[in-house]
């Protein structure tokens, strides 16, 4: 969907990389069992720089389709 998006000029090049590297991300998580212990939480594992990150990724891509399929209306 992402490389669809880009070909048909919806996203940009840039919103491209980070939707990727988001997706990225999503296929590095596996589900587990967490345990109570302090250093196995989930949120842990990430920076809030990523987090900030994939906030941003998400919410480009939410701003990019509305403007998109609203001008299609």
């Amino acid at each position: 969907m992402i490389k669809c998006l880009s070909a048909q000029g919806i996203i940009s090049s840039t919103l491209e990389k980070e939707l990727n590297w988001l997706r990225e991300q999503r296929n590095n998580i596996h589900l587990r069992r967490v345990s109570l212990q302090e250093n196995d939480r989930e949120y842990d594992k990430y920076s809030f720089q990523e987090y900030n990150r994939a906030r941003d990724a998400v919410n480009n891509l939410n701003d990019v389709l509305l403007k998109y399929f609203y001008n299609q209306i």
